[in-house]
């Protein structure tokens, strides 16, 4: 059995190895287990602990009875957004679903930062949809000047799109940085799942001020919500001017 140990993991001495069993100095158990405790949270932290932010999010998102919307992200059969989003909608309304949660997961998994181009809208004629919904899948475009435009075209003028994202990035490896519990834990788990010398600052991460440039003369009325680690974006599409 392989028994690399990274410098957190190696501060496991002789009795914990004894009490854990030998199965702890084995990359391949410890990556697994990680990361098993990293990801599949979002159902519980959008629905228990998120409960307010995910209801900005849809009152923000103005939907009514017959509307079109668009639902991008992860997670979202399990998050339940997109049922809340149908039920605002009604059966004369659409609700059409993007989740690429496994491509996030199969990308990360394979050392590569997950974000690419967007080719979700190209099959859409102009103006089609009367709301979209980026639902945390925000850190996953590789330039949103460029995705933002495309998704303003599938809009319908006066209409809302709202994106909102539990994080990862910088801000999140500010606050591990201020308590040295923290600190080991995270570094243990991070360090039992990614390539040596990445870090939190790596992860692929959009701030709201970065949106509010991406979506400059895009959008009108933008605005910008952070809580505890959730970030929400919105913005109206402007109407054409008389």
């Amino acid at each position: 059995m392989e028994t690399d140990i990274s410098p957190a993991w190696g501060a496991m001495l002789p009795h914990d190895i004894a009490r854990f069993g030998e199965v702890i100095l084995d990359p391949a158990e410890r990556k697994r287990w990680c990361t098993a405790i990293l990801i599949g949270g979002l159902p519980y932290i959008w629905r228990e602990l998120a409960a307010v932010p995910r209801q900005l999010f849809l009152d923000r998102l103005g939907v009514s009875p017959g509307d079109r919307v668009l639902l991008v992200g992860e997670g979202l059969e399990g998050i339940g957004i997109g049922t809340e989003i149908m039920g605002l909608v009604g059966p004369s309304g659409d609700v059409v679903t993007v989740d690429f949660m496994e491509r996030v997961r199969d990308t990360a998994m394979a050392g590569e930062w997950p974000q690419w181009a967007w080719p979700y809208t190209e099959e859409y004629p102009d103006e089609y949809f009367d709301a979209v919904a980026i639902f945390q899948g925000v850190a996953h475009s590789e330039d949103w000047a460029v995705t933002g435009r495309e998704l303003m075209r599938v809009l319908k003028p006066g209409r809302m799109i709202v994106l909102g994202e539990i994080i990862f990035g910088p801000p999140l490896s500010a606050v591990i940085r201020q308590d040295v519990h923290v600190t080991y834990v995270f570094t243990k788990i991070w360090e039992a799942i990614f390539p040596p010398g990445a870090t939190f600052d790596d992860m692929p991460y959009w701030s709201p001020e970065a949106l509010t440039v991406a979506f400059d003369g895009q959008v009108e009325d933008a605005e910008t919500f952070v809580w505890r680690g959730v970030e929400l974006f919105w913005g109206r599409k402007p109407r054409p001017v008389d």
